[in-house]
């Protein structure tokens, strides 16, 4: 199951590039950091 789900988060940000080209590179970024722990408390305290 995670094998799939890893492969599948791949293909999407695979497909992201092709679609969005220049933004791409930014737009990992903010994926990568709204999943990590440090990502999701900085936006917590940015919401209060």
């Amino acid at each position: 199951m995670t094998n799939g789900l890893v492969g599948a988060v791949l293909a999407a940000m695979i497909a992201l590039r092709y679609v969005n080209g220049d933004r791409a590179p930014e737009e990992f970024n903010q994926i990568i950091f709204r999943r990590t722990r440090r990502g999701r408390e900085a936006l917590e305290a940015a919401d209060v």
